[in-house]
C-alpha cells in the first residue's frame, strides 16, 4: 500500500512541477509578447527575458566576488592584486561565455543567444566590440582605485567595517571617479531604454558590435511561440 501512494504522490509532484513550468514560462512569454518582435527567421529577445537574464548573471559575478574577499585582507599587496585578477576575470569570463555559447550563463538560463544580424555566431570581433564600453569603464575605475590606494593607510582599512571601508576608500578616490559612476548609470538606463524603443530590440552595445539577442528555436514552445521558418538555431 505504502509503495503505491508514494509512486502517485511522485507522480502528482512530476506532473505538478511540470505544469507549473509550462504556465510559468508561456506566461513570460506572453508577458513579453508586446516586447517581442517576431520574423521570418528569429525571434527577438525583449526586456522581459534580459532582465531575468542580467539578474542571474549579477548573482553568479556576486558568489565568485565572494570567493576573492578573503584574499584581501592578507596584505596590501594581496589587496591590489586581487582588485586587478577580478577585473582580468570579469571580462575574460563573459568572452569565453560569449564567443563559446553565444550567451552569458543567464542568457542560456533563459535560452536567448546572441547572434550577428545575419544570424550566425558571433566571433570574437562582435564580442570584444559589444563589451567595449565596460572594458572602458573597468579600466577607468581601476585607475581611481589605483590613484586611491597610494593614498589611503591600508592597516586603517583592513580593521574597518564592510560600510567604513566603502566610505574611507570612497574619500581618496579622485574626482572625476564620480563623473564615472554618473556615466555607467546613465549607459544602464540607455541600454534598457534602447530595447524598449528598437524595433529589433537591440541594446546600444548591440547597435556598436553589430549583434541582435534572439530567442533560442528549441525555447519557442516554452514561451508560446510557433517556430519561424528558416531559423538557424
Amino acid at each position: 500500500m505504502v509503495p503505491i501512494v508514494l509512486r502517485v504522490a511522485k507522480l502528482a509532484m512530476g506532473t505538478l512541477k511540470f505544469r507549473f513550468e509550462d504556465i510559468f514560462f508561456k506566461s513570460l512569454g506572453v508577458s513579453c509578447k508586446r516586447e517581442q518582435m517576431k520574423t521570418d527567421k528569429a525571434v527577438y529577445a525583449g526586456i522581459g527575458l534580459r532582465i531575468p537574464a542580467a539578474i542571474i548573471d549579477t548573482i553568479i559575478f556576486a558568489g565568485l566576488n565572494s570567493l576573492i574577499l578573503p584574499f584581501e585582507n592578507y596584505s596590501s599587496i594581496s589587496y591590489v592584486v586581487s582588485r586587478y585578477l577580478w577585473a582580468v576575470f570579469a571580462i575574460a569570463f563573459n568572452v569565453f561565455f560569449l564567443v563559446k555559447f553565444g550567451a552569458t550563463p543567464g542568457k542560456l538560463a533563459m535560452k536567448i543567444k546572441i547572434v550577428k544580424t545575419s544570424l550566425e555566431p558571433i566571433s570574437y570581433k562582435e564580442t570584444f566590440l559589444r563589451l567595449s564600453v565596460n572594458i572602458l569603464f573597468s579600466v577607468l575605475y581601476l585607475i581611481a582605485f589605483t590613484i586611491a590606494f597610494k593614498s589611503f593607510s591600508y592597516g586603517t582599512y583592513r580593521v574597518m567595517s564592510y560600510l567604513e571601508k566603502a566610505k574611507y576608500m570612497g574619500s581618496f578616490y579622485p574626482h572625476w571617479s564620480n563623473y564615472l559612476q554618473t556615466f555607467s548609470v546613465v549607459w544602464s538606463f540607455g541600454l534598457l531604454l534602447s530595447i524598449l524603443i528598437d524595433k529589433k530590440k537591440r541594446a546600444l552595445h548591440d547597435f556598436i558590435a553589430g549583434t541582435l539577442v534572439i530567442i533560442r528555436p528549441d525555447a519557442y514552445k516554452r514561451y508560446g511561440f510557433t517556430q519561424p521558418e528558416n531559423t538557424q538555431s
